[in-house]
């Protein structure tokens, strides 16, 4: 199955910049399925992973490797997957 992620607010700050994309299998974000380094080159930006199943979560910067002040906004919960 493919996962299709569309990605806006926290791009504003990473332009050109390579960062982390993961996937988690569950709510507490503990198990983290695919991790997938991205060179950020807009302000938007689609991604899309092959999975088995669908996520729970998908993250940017999932092992919170850069510094930031708001991580919050990093996280966001999938909805729908292209089968």
């Amino acid at each position: 199955m493919l996962l299709h992620l569309r990605w806006q607010q926290y791009l504003l700050y990473t332009q050109n910049d390579w960062v982390e994309i993961g996937l988690y299998a569950d709510d507490e974000e503990k198990e983290l399925l695919v991790v997938k380094r991205v060179l950020i080159t807009d302000k938007q930006m689609n991604f899309t992973f092959e999975v088995d199943t669908v996520p729970a979560k998908a993250a940017i910067d999932p092992k919170r490797l850069l510094i930031e002040r708001v991580i919050d906004d990093n996280v966001k919960i999938v909805t729908e997957a292209i089968h």
